[in-house]
């Protein structure tokens, strides 16, 4: 199976917390951490688990990777400043949505071939020069609720079952990406802090994997975990 412990208690019970609707953005600009290369395997990824919903004619499941597949494409554009990047994943998100809504039209052809299209711009965007990534002013952070749960469990799953350090470092970018670009979920102070410590946690998961310190970055994994059960429990483990 793809995801592994796809659904994580204490990951749905934080966002449940945040469900009432999308607010404002904070004040801090937002600052790209991930880059282009593990923001394009989460993509990737994603995308071969949409394959596999195909392969298995569950349209409805694949009817609900196309929010996902279309959050990770903003965030990977999120990640380069050239024209072409930017256009080439804008067209990611405008072929994950054309997916999803064949696949909601049980058109099976269409969501295959709307998917045969994202694979091929995420192979396309492999061979671009993405540019430094810039800052984002007054950054609002799109996207259902629920979708970002996923992409969020996801992440921290793929990289806590990651056996190399090389692929447990390229994983907890992405989960830090994702707790970064979150934070402009809510205003709301105590959100911020905790999005801003599990993507602090995920990056040391990072540095420690980078160094070959596997239990260390698991460890760091960990932490970022527990301070998603914080927010709901309001208790320390």
């Amino acid at each position: 199976m793809r995801h592994i412990l796809r659904v994580l208690p204490a990951l749905a019970l934080l966002f449940a917390f945040l469900s009432v609707g999308r607010s404002a953005p904070g004040d801090d600009d937002y600052r790209p951490i991930g880059g282009p290369q593990a923001m394009r395997t989460a993509a990737e990824l994603s995308a071969k688990g949409a394959r596999d919903w195909i392969a298995q004619k569950d349209l409805a499941s694949l009817a609900q990777s196309g929010p996902e597949l279309q959050l990770l494409g903003q965030l990977l554009g999120a990640q380069g400043s050239n024209a072409d990047w930017k256009k080439g994943t804008a067209n990611l998100d405008d072929l994950a949505r054309k997916m999803a809504t064949a696949a909601r039209a049980r058109n099976l052809p269409g969501a295959t071939e709307a998917l045969k299209g994202y694979e091929d711009q995420l192979a396309a965007l492999a061979k671009l020069d993405a540019s430094e990534a810039k800052s984002v002013p007054n950054h609002k952070t799109t996207g259902g609720v629920k979708t970002w749960m996923l992409a969020l469990d996801f992440a921290y799953n793929e990289a806590k079952f990651a056996k190399t350090p090389e692929k447990i470092a390229v994983l907890s970018r992405v989960l830090a990406e994702e707790a970064n670009a979150m934070q402009d979920l809510k205003t709301d102070g105590k959100w911020r802090t905790i999005s801003r410590e599990v993507r602090d946690h995920a990056l040391a998961a990072v540095t420690a994997a980078e160094g070959g310190k596997i239990d260390e970055a698991k460890g760091s994994l960990q932490k970022a975990y527990q301070r998603c059960e914080f927010c709901h429990t309001g208790k320390n483990k």
